[in-house]
């Protein structure tokens, strides 16, 4: 499983001529998975996201677990659209661009 994190000053996500997704200033994350992968990577995975400080103002982990939680169950209640073609429209802010990657 591999994550490219790029740090924006805004994105947006279109589907089929719909914006699906648009944040301000934040982390775009472009996960590419495996048929080896599993539910363990996907987690860990994540946690590693949750945990970068690329921000100068990032909240202190007491403040972002929370949110970061109801980030995700907020992920799994909507579903998102798995496997569409997507349009990505982004700035970058730096550029600041990461990748990580679990076997």
């Amino acid at each position: 499983m591999r994550a490219l994190i790029q740090r924006v000053r805004r994105a947006s996500v279109t589907v089929d001529g719909d914006v699906i997704a648009d944040i301000e200033a934040g982390l775009l994350v472009l996960l590419g998975i495996t048929h080896e992968d599993d539910e363990a990577i996907a987690d860990r995975l994540a946690d590693k996201v949750a945990t970068l400080r690329i921000f100068e103002d990032a909240a202190r982990p007491e403040q972002a677990e929370p949110l970061y939680e109801r980030f995700r169950a907020r992920l799994n209640a909507q579903g998102g659209r798995f496997g569409a073609h997507m349009e990505v429209e982004l700035i970058n802010d730096g550029p600041v661009t990461l990748l990580l990657e679990l076997p």
